[in-house]
């Protein structure tokens, strides 16, 4: 699964490539480019992940911004904070 604040448009296609079966993103209007909906950011994020109703564990979370991912830091049991290319696990 990925899970972005990004527009949709851009991770979708990266989802693809990479065969992820589950893509959440900002959603945007393709004519205008405004946002339909809340970003897809901080507590948004976990209530998109719960509205699949996927009955799944959350294993590991990648992140460049630990304040911005808390809420779904916390539903990780692995959390990894990424910085100019370095990946740092975390504990919160």
């Amino acid at each position: 699964m990925l899970i972005s604040a990004s527009p949709n448009f851009l991770i979708e296609e990266i989802a693809s490539r990479l065969d992820i079966d589950y893509c959440i993103a900002s959603i945007h209007n393709d004519k205008n480019g405004h946002l339909i909906n809340n970003v897809c950011r901080k507590e948004e994020k976990v209530k998109r992940f719960k509205d699949l109703n996927l009955d799944a564990e959350v294993e590991n979370v990648f992140s460049d911004n630990i304040k911005a991912d808390k809420p779904i830091f916390e539903l990780g049991q692995h959390c990894f904070l990424v910085t100019k290319g370095v990946l740092k696990e975390i504990k919160l």
